[in-house]
Parts: structure tokens; sequence; C-alpha cells
């Protein structure tokens, strides 16, 4: 399967990275990296293991799903055909309601 990124991912995930790095060094960044790329390449090859994302549930276009891949960050992404989308990279420590804000409906 083929996975590609939004642009908002892309950024949110340089965001944390920056933001990781500054505040607990560079191991805790490298280690964060780490553990992105291997659940990028576990959701490329099963793409069914995150669950239905509850908070964007009512969306009728896309079914989104999530997958907790830190301790405070999510995978927020779609699977259509043979392609996987990841839209965001959530802060769960975020107010939940903004999710839905912040991925707009299709």
């Amino acid at each position: 399967m083929k996975c590609k990124w939004t642009r908002r991912a892309e950024s949110e995930y340089e965001i944390i990275v920056k933001y990781i790095f500054n505040e607990f060094g560079k191991k805790a960044a490298y280690d964060f990296i780490a553990s992105i790329e291997y659940w990028d390449g576990r959701i490329n090859k099963f793409p069914e293991i995150g669950v239905p994302e509850p908070l964007l549930a009512d969306r009728k276009n896309y079914k989104y799903r999530s997958y907790i891949v830190s301790k405070h960050n999510k995978f927020i992404y779609t699977i259509n055909n043979d392609e996987v989308t990841i839209v965001d990279i959530w802060d769960m420590r975020r107010h939940p309601d903004n999710l839905s804000k912040r991925i707009k409906s299709k």
C-alpha cells in the first residue's frame, strides 16, 4: 500500500520535532522520529491497525482512523483504495472539539 502525508501532517511533525529537540534534547527528538517512522511503516503495511476516530465519526466522505504513535500524539489517517493518507498528527492533550474544527468536513 502507498502512504502519503498531507501538508498539515508534515508541518505538525516538524513543529513537534523542533519542540522536542529544544525542550528535551537531541536523543528525545531522535526517539520521537524513530517512533513516527516505525508507526508510519506499520500503518502502511497494516492500515486497519488503527481504530475509527470517534471524534470524526460524523464525517460522510471519509472514514477517519487513528492510532497512538507516542505518549501524547496519534496519527489521524484515511484509507482510500490502495493509499493511506496521514491527515494530521494530533496532540491528544488538546481539547477534543478542536480536532473536528481542525479537519474540515468535505
